[in-house]
């Protein structure tokens, strides 16, 4: 059994909330260091949780500070790397509902630990560091605007893998439709190696999105959407692919932070064009 470690900062009646929160954190695979003050933070964190390229400062108080609350979202935001905060409390200590909305719209995270030392996660924080611009809805079909408006809901909380693994959904099913329309035209007829193939509906059912690019690049009598759909839809596939598979490690998630922004805007664009 690990030793039940002391915080210097905290006082003696949240001692068993802090050690409850380091415990949450290590069996949920970060890395736990205590009380490791930098000068560049806006007060001293009582828990520097790394896991996946993620810091997450936790705060252990005995209630939200509005101020503090504040700061450390602010400092996020500066940071270049992705960085969460959550204020750990204890579950007797009263939460306003304009304080939960609060902390939720400042995408900061809320563990309650209960007096037998169970961890709530009441509110996911987000990461404060990554805020990518999208494009503004309101010029956007209605239809864009239906299918993008939860994406963008993600984004807002700061959930941007999910919001873009979402995306990538929406994008891959609408690109689907638009193949299955021309079917009924009888225009879904791809050109390889000098042979015509017609696609059936179970075919193209069954295209993930990488095939789905190869198919609008390769379509007989291909129209200008249909090239832009092939450029776009490569664009976006590879990272589609890292963050459906193989994107927790550090260096994915890195890479998916360089170019979700921008392919965020492709998929709009795919959108317009195709719904």
């Amino acid at each position: 059994m690990r030793a039940i470690p002391y915080y210097k900062s905290v006082p003696d009646e949240l001692q068993s909330v802090a050690f409850s929160c380091d415990d949450w954190l290590r069996i949920g695979g970060y890395s736990v260091r205590r009380e490791l003050g930098d000068v560049e933070h806006p007060a001293l964190a009582t828990i520097t949780a790394r896991r996946s390229g993620e810091t997450l400062f936790v705060l252990v108080r005995s209630k939200l500070d509005p101020h503090e609350l504040e700061m450390w979202t602010r400092y996020g935001r500066s940071c270049t790397r992705a960085t969460f905060v959550a204020f750990c409390i204890p579950s007797s200590a009263s939460v306003s509902t304009t304080g939960l909305a609060k902390i939720t719209s400042l995408n900061v995270g809320l563990l309650l630990v209960s007096p037998d030392r169970s961890v709530q996660q009441v509110v996911n924080g987000g990461d404060l560091s990554f805020n990518p611009s999208l494009p503004d809805l309101s010029g956007m079909k209605a239809s864009t605007k239906k299918l993008m408006g939860p994406v963008h809901r993600y984004f807002e909380k700061g959930d941007w893998r999910r919001g873009f693994e979402e995306a990538c959904k929406i994008t891959e099913k609408s690109a689907k439709d638009y193949l299955l329309r021309i079917q009924k035209l009888g225009r879904a007829e791809t050109i390889s190696g000098g042979n015509l193939k017609k696609l059936s509906v179970k075919e193209i059912r069954k295209l993930p999105l990488g095939a789905l690019a190869d198919t609008f690049c390769r379509l007989r009598a291909q129209n200008a959407t249909e090239s832009f759909l092939c450029s776009a839809l490569k664009r976006i596939n590879p990272e589609r692919v890292l963050a459906a598979h193989r994107g927790s490690g550090s260096k994915a998630h890195a890479r998916l932070r360089q170019t979700v922004g921008k392919h965020m805007w492709v998929i709009h664009n795919i959108l317009e064009q195709m719904v």
